[in-house]
């Protein structure tokens, strides 16, 4: 098996997790559950998966993880014959024969889905690789939707329908007697008669440890678990509790998947040879590529480790951001004349220098080792190429033509900022992991004080005790406001970000971010809007973000009256300035220095990020802040937003 059949597989046993894991709703019909068994496979790269009826009118999916239809790939004729093929019993893989638009060669695998014995629908997998367990993951999937098909119709059950499907189905009382069972369930574990479950099915003497029957019957929730049998059969089942001769009862159903289980355990083995490989390859500094020899060179493959380039495989896979895209503009039309030199003269392999474009817009410089892939013909289909990232290398080349005398202070200054960059990453990590945590406290927190509220306002005890309580939940939920803000200067601070740019009304914006903003009364506000800054194009979320922290700042720093003042202006290079001022206590010079730097703060309370936050995100809609602050006198912060924000890349 490839090592790209090896991913795919993986990612289909995990799918395969996932699906087993669904809940089944058997109030909501079948074609509900052949939905969301088809939403599972929406995330796979490569692999599509539909359901067709399994009546003979037209060839129609019922549902698809991925827009699909089979006329796309068989003739009508050759199509009909593959369903009923399936319908028949059989399990069926196929090959397309159209020659469509569909480039590559891609394997089909139809298999019908049964309930009581009767075809339900015909459950059909598409690859574009056909490798070994491919049959034997569509059969399983098909088994347990099957299983899911037959749950679904025995809302009321008769002996007669059970005893056609494919598993081992019994109910049995809360003490565990099994009161019914089907004929598969006798073949396969002998007569239950007068006994308990765990008797029957695998000799033991006492109750299971962690039995999935009493979380079923607590829960009332389907429950799933796997299990051994003493003659070393793995099996999966399905347990719901149900209304049965007129009191609660337990309904398990499952089926025997010690075949899976065996090819589970060699896809483990080699999944774990892989993930070697891909330690180390992802560990390594070398980014590899592999793209078609097509127009804007698609990606077929890349490393996880592009990351270090601020994109990640989902970014180029499924049709998404081609190659070219992130090379720098300058240097695309003097790369793709080298490849076509190359290329010409046969060469299998060659060596460039240019530069790419990060995810976050900045300029990178990689070495590119590439090697060509020719088919049986000669013909170039793909390019293999090893990324490594030369901008130290370059950069230093330039610096070292400058600064010779002083190699040891430019030493000292990239040693510093790297240790520097690691700690803003770790704190950055621990930032994302400790906003996470504290949300949901606080929301708790902020519901318990608003039931508080209303039963004190309810309870009928006398007006001043009644004042009393509630000026301490109106403390607690402002004390908990407070923590909020802290949280999400946290998580603004960490989490990846990219502008979405709109058309904003700034006079709307502004008094609508007012209105919603805590200003005591005793601080007058005003806002001007000046004549050609009335209309911008920015990131409302961001841009509201920033905005009220300063606007925050701005009180926090006026504790008696005061004035705050916000003032949009058109610059001269054609964007927009946005000041927030305040008549409060202004900002010592030694903290002025380094005002934006994060977890820096001259409060008593706060974390010191407010600023950050404002800084991050006016750097992300491509502008600059800055300050003007006098001790005594008050602050004022400019925001300067471009005439227009760059498309991300």
């Amino acid at each position: 098996m490839s090592t790209s059949d090896c991913v795919e597989l993986k990612s289909l046993l995990a799918i395969r997790e996932r699906l087993f894991d669904m809940p089944i709703d058997t109030s909501k019909g079948e074609l509900n559950f052949y939905e969301e068994l088809c939403r599972k496979f929406s995330g796979s790269a490569e692999t599509a998966v539909s359901v067709y009826p399994s009546d003979r009118g037209a060839i129609k999916p019922l549902a698809s993880s991925v827009p699909f239809d089979l006329l796309e790939y068989f003739e009508e004729t050759a199509a009909s014959d593959l369903l009923q093929r399936s319908l028949d019993g059989g399990l069926v893989k196929a090959t397309a024969s159209l020659a469509s638009a569909h480039s590559g060669k891609r394997v089909f695998v139809l298999c019908c889905i049964r309930a009581f014995k009767k075809p339900s629908a015909v459950l059909v997998l598409s690859s574009p690789s056909d490798f070994e367990y491919l049959a034997e993951y569509t059969k399983s999937i098909s088994q347990y939707a099957s299983i899911a098909i037959s749950l679904i119709r025995t809302a009321h059950l008769e002996q007669t329908l059970l005893d056609t499907i494919p598993a081992y189905v019994y109910i049995k009382d809360q003490s565990f007697n099994i009161v019914y069972y089907n004929r598969h369930f006798s073949e396969t574990f002998g007569s239950p008669e007068n006994k308990k479950c765990y008797q029957a099915l695998k000799g033991a003497s006492k109750q299971c440890p962690s039995c999935p029957s009493l979380q079923a019957l607590s829960g009332g929730e389907t429950v799933r678990n796997e299990w051994i049998s003493r003659r070393g059969k793995a099996y999966l089942s399905i347990h719901r509790k149900i209304q049965f001769q007129g009191s609660e009862h337990l309904l398990t159903i499952g089926i025997d998947v010690t075949d899976l289980k065996v090819l589970e355990a060699q896809l483990t083995d080699a999944l774990s040879e892989l993930s070697e490989l891909e330690f180390i390859i992802n560990k390594s500094p070398a980014v590899t590529f592999l793209w078609r020899n097509e127009e804007g060179w698609p990606v077929e493959y890349v490393t996880e480790n592009t990351s270090v380039f601020g994109y990640s495989p989902k970014d180029f896979m499924l049709g998404g951001i081609k190659f070219t895209e992130i090379v720098h503009p300058e240097d695309i039309a003097r790369i793709s004349s080298e490849v076509g030199a190359h290329s010409l003269k046969g060469e299998d392999a060659f060596e460039q220098s240019y530069r790419i474009i990060t995810k976050d817009c900045r300029t990178r410089w990689v070495r590119d080792y590439t090697w060509v892939r020719r088919d049986n013909s000669g013909k170039i289909t793909h390019y293999q190429g090893i990324l490594l990232d030369i901008t130290d290398e370059v950069l230093a080349k330039e610096v070292l033509k400058e600064y010779t005398l002083n190699l040891e202070k430019i030493v000292l200054e990239r040693t510093k900022a790297l240790r520097e960059a690691e700690r803003m990453a770790a704190i950055g990590e621990t930032a994302l992991m400790v906003g996470h945590d504290l949300r949901n406290p606080l929301q708790v927190i902020v519901n318990l004080a608003y039931s508080m509220r209303e039963s004190v306002r309810s309870s009928g005890i006398d007006e001043a005790e009644r004042a009393r309580i509630e000026k301490s939940l109106d403390t607690l939920v402002n004390q908990t406001d407070y923590m909020n803000k802290i949280v999400s200067d946290l998580t603004d601070y960490s989490r990846p970000v990219e502008p979405k740019v709109e058309r904003i009304d700034l006079t709307d914006f502004l008094e609508k971010l007012v209105g919603d903003a805590k200003i005591p009364r005793r601080i007058r506000v005003s806002i001007a809007v000046e004549e050609g800054a009335g209309e911008i194009r920015s990131d409302p979320s961001m841009l509201r973000r920033a905005l009220t922290n300063l606007i925050t700042n701005a009180v926090q720093a006026m504790p008696g009256e005061g004035c705050l003042s916000i003032a949009a202006r058109p610059t001269r290079e054609g964007g927009t300035a946005i000041t927030v001022s305040d008549t409060g206590i202004g900002i010592p010079p030694e903290i002025k220095a380094r005002l934006f730097q994060p977890f820096l703060t001259g409060k008593p309370k706060g974390m010191g990020l407010g600023l950050s936050v404002v800084s991050r995100f006016v750097e992300l809609l491509g502008g600059e802040v800055s300050c003007e602050s006098e001790v005594g006198k008050g602050s004022s912060f400019t925001i300067g937003l471009p005439p227009a924000h760059p498309k991300p890349i």
